[in-house]
């Protein structure tokens, strides 16, 4: 660990910056995939994960920490995105380098990209995050006990009915309630 003592002193730095931050964190991912050989897997992932706690921030080391999951989560979009520029080559771009260089070598490497969130590393990985879907807005509920809400009742079923409700959709739903109790 005494060999990345650059990349907790980045990350440190890194946690007070917005957009220059996540390019950094994500130069930070990409020197300990190369130390890897390019492996973003379990050894690569742990020994990132040493570095985040180093810096001072992120308690991630086991997994009932507070910031485990989002240290992972951030790790792993990094790890998409390093997958998806090629190990090949990100080690080409920065042949030679090491220490803060290297950083900056990354950080300029992935500046075209211009990541500003972990949402573009993601988009950039190929791996959006999906849409969120749409929340129910209250207006477009219909409530059972709504004013002028008609209630068909039978023993077993209460159906509300809106007074609104167009009479082709009564009609509609009335066949079928019927295939449903032929199925029955």
């Amino acid at each position: 660990m005494d060999n990345l003592e650059f990349c907790v002193d980045a990350l440190q730095g890194a946690m007070m910056l917005g957009k220059q931050a996540i390019q950094i964190e994500i130069a930070v991912c990409f020197v300990v995939f190369l130390q890897h050989d390019g492996d973003t897997g379990i050894k690569a992932t742990k020994e990132l994960r040493q570095v985040y706690h180093e810096a001072g921030r992120a308690d991630c080391l086991t997994s009932d920490s507070p910031s485990y999951k989002t240290v992972n989560r951030r790790m792993g979009r990094c790890a998409d995105l390093y997958e998806a520029l090629g190990h090949r080559k990100i080690k080409k771009a920065v042949s030679g380098l090491s220490g803060k260089e290297l950083i900056e070598a990354l950080k300029k490497f992935i500046k075209p990209l211009d990541i500003g969130s972990m949402d573009d590393v993601a988009a950039h990985a190929g791996k959006p995050r999906p849409p969120a879907e749409p929340k129910q807005v209250a207006q477009d509920r219909r409530a059972t006990d709504a004013p002028g809400v008609i209630h068909v009742k039978t023993r077993h079923i209460d159906l509300p009915v809106p007074p609104d409700v167009p009479k082709t959709e009564l009609i509609a739903l009335a066949k079928k309630l019927m295939r449903l109790a032929e199925k029955m």
